[in-house]
């Protein structure tokens, strides 16, 4: 897949160097990890060691930059671990995006960008086994608008999915991306860190479901070992879990009502 090039480029034509660098770098069928209201939080680099895969790249989403201010330098530090933004490039879309921040899926509207920013951000990571960099493109979208309109309409394919804290209630969001899980399937996802908040819209699922004809992929859930287990990431206790994919089989509401289930119950 060319997604990197085919949906995005430099807002300065001076720096679509960087953009071809990016898609050398991670080549045409990457891993990806995405985590939806990331803030400026920056520790699912850190944490993603826990799984199999290692994600290539990372999709951080946020709906307002009003309180996400990215600027380079640290960001992350915990004392054995440290997290330093070093570049920072804008990118935009190709082509235009259906963008809508939907009043009924946020608290703060008002708060969001007019149009959909775009951040390339290059990470380094530094802790006891060595120095690492990771790129990290920060859109600055509201969570399900980026799931409908770019990962299942572009037929993006996730490695990871991450909740963590997402925020609703006092957090900003009305509208919980717990939705997601519905389409873990469709993303051939492998590996979810999550709390046990959820809160899913059924009505929400069929219709993203129907406007893209969709027929979601049957899947489960199984905790690997004691690894899979964060006991505090932000006040939540946070599992990683293995999805494991069932192709032949359609997930019915049955099947994701167990699913639901066990992300409340670990």
């Amino acid at each position: 897949m060319t997604m990197i090039k085919s949906l995005l480029k430099a807002v300065s034509e001076q720096d679509e160097n960087i953009v071809d660098e990016l898609q050398r770098q991670i080549g045409h069928t990457p891993n990806i990890a995405w985590y939806p209201s990331a803030g400026l939080d920056f520790r699912d680099l850190i944490e993603v060691n826990r799984t199999k895969i290692e994600p290539d790249i990372f999709f951080h989403t946020d709906y307002s930059s009003n309180w996400v201010e990215l600027k380079c330098g640290l960001v992350f530090n915990d004392e054995r671990t440290k997290v330093f933004i070093d570049r920072i490039t804008e990118l935009k879309f190709k082509k235009k995006v259906n963008y809508i921040v939907n009043p009924n899926y946020v608290d703060f509207p008002d708060h969001a960008n007019p149009l959909p920013k775009i951040y390339l951000l290059d990470l380094i990571v530094e802790s006891g086994f060595g120095e690492i960099r990771k790129p990290v493109l920060y859109f600055f979208m509201e969570n399900i608008n980026f799931l409908d309109e770019i990962l299942l309409k572009n037929k993006i394919n996730l490695s990871h999915f991450i909740k963590v804290r997402e925020g609703c209630g006092m957090g900003g969001n009305r509208k919980s991306i717990s939705i997601a899980y519905a389409f873990l399937g469709e993303l051939k996802v492998k590996h979810i860190l999550i709390d046990n908040e959820e809160h899913t819209d059924k009505e929400l699922i069929n219709s993203i479901t129907h406007k893209h004809n969709l027929r979601p992929i049957k899947f489960d859930l199984r905790n690997p070992s004691q690894r899979g287990i964060i006991s505090d990431w932000s006040g939540y206790r946070v599992k990683v879990l293995d999805v494991t994919l069932t192709p032949e089989a359609p997930l019915s509401n049955e099947d994701l009502d167990i699913i639901l289930i066990k992300i409340r119950g670990y």
